[in-house]
């Protein structure tokens, strides 16, 4: 869901080789409907051009706190925007801020701040990991900023090792989670299953569905952006991956199954969004010739949310029920089949599609219809709905 469009975004840009990535970032940062600005240290002159970041904010790039008299700039920055981006940020600025140092625009900025500051350091392995550092980033941890840890890779110095800056899909992500208006999942840990599984019909085919996965993505990213910890467990989709979930890949139901009963011992809340098969065809050795009459022999496969019941007690499950008629009388018998909180119906229309039909219902007895929605409007209101039944249980 995107909560970047109308909002101030300033990015602080700092004397590090991943500068370079910053204005692909902004650019993003634009195309969501953001309203971007730019101030960077002597030092991130040297790897970005203020001229660059001009064109791409339509704003001047600020650098110095005293360009114009009378003005106090870092207060006027500081007050105008929603939350800051530093990035990269480097060992020097962090351990400045950290310090209490305010010697150049953008750490006087920051000193004087009231909104979400987000750091996303980005350095040499040794550097990142030296004793100093890791002591200065507890220090802003403890103040309230936002620390994105960096990611393992090879460096610009030619070294392998944890240092590298987010890629900018990551960093937008992070922004948006950041601009997020609840928090209310913060603390909850949230296993979600998405797109279909897939069953072999011989070495060759398999048999699968239509499901995208892009409801559970949705689902997945407001979750995350309203904090909660996230485990996206998916089969065969055709959806990027949401951004900061733990992510697990399987093939078919029974590999769904037997990561699920690993992982929701620890979760609080279930939401089967998979389309699971619901048969599973006797393999055929080899491949099957075109030539070849035959007649395949399914079975249906296990009730994985029937056989996670034993592992119900305290949490809440969510389902999923996709029907061609009577969708509220079915979805309402799945809920009670199912032993469900809460029942997501769906219209095949909904299939590999950006939007959806249906309603959500809970075992309460409280209903929210929908029609030709977007699913990242429908997967705020699914987690409205768990945070409303979460509160009454």
């Amino acid at each position: 869901m995107n909560f970047i469009t109308g909002r101030h975004i300033t990015f602080a840009i700092t004397g590090g080789i991943a500068a370079y990535k910053i204005p692909y970032a902004i650019r993003d940062v634009i195309k969501m409907g953001g309203q971007t600005r730019a101030l960077i240290t002597p030092s991130a002159e040297k790897f970005v051009s203020p001229l660059v970041l001009e064109t791409l904010t339509n704003d001047r790039c600020y650098k110095d706190m005293f360009f114009e008299n009378g003005r106090t700039v870092h207060i006027d920055l500081a007050r105008d925007t929603d939350i800051i981006i530093i990035a990269p940020a480097t060992f020097n600025t962090i351990g400045k801020i950290a310090s209490g140092i305010a010697d150049n625009l953008l750490t006087a900025v920051v000193s004087s701040a009231d909104v979400p500051v987000l750091f996303f350091p980005s350095m040499n392995v040794r550097m990142w990991l030296n004793a100093i550092n890791q002591r200065n980033v507890k220090i802003l941890k403890k103040n309230g900023y936002t620390v994105i840890s960096p990611e393992s890779g090879e460096l610009a110095c030619g070294e392998e090792g944890v240092g590298r800056l987010p890629e900018t899909g990551v960093i937008v992500s992070e922004i948006n989670n950041a601009l997020c208006p609840k928090k209310d999942f913060k603390g909850k840990r949230v296993v979600i299953t998405a797109g279909g599984t897939i069953e072999q019909l011989d070495d060759v085919r398999i048999i699968t569905n239509l499901s995208s996965g892009r409801m559970a993505k949705e689902v997945a990213e407001v979750i995350k952006a309203r904090g909660s910890e996230v485990t996206f467990i998916y089969g065969n989709i055709s959806v990027p991956l949401p951004f900061g979930a733990k992510n697990v890949r399987v093939k078919t139901g029974e590999d769904m199954e037997k990561v699920l009963k690993k992982e929701i011992k620890s979760a609080d809340i279930l939401i089967m969004a998979a389309a699971v098969s619901d048969y599973v065809p006797e393999k055929v050795k080899g491949k099957i010739k075109r030539k070849d009459k035959k007649v395949l022999t399914f079975h249906p496969t296990k009730d994985i949310l029937r056989e996670l019941g034993k592992y119900k007690k305290g949490k809440i499950y969510v389902g999923f029920a996709l029907e061609d008629k009577n969708l509220e009388l079915e979805a309402v018998k799945k809920m009670r089949d199912k032993s469900l909180d809460i029942v997501v119906g769906n219209t095949i229309s909904t299939l590999n599609s950006n939007t959806g039909t249906g309603i959500i219902i809970t075992k309460d007895g409280e209903k929210h219809k929908f029609k030709h929605q977007k699913k990242d409007i429908i997967a705020w209101e699914i987690a409205e709905s768990i945070i409303a039944l979460h509160k009454s249980i």
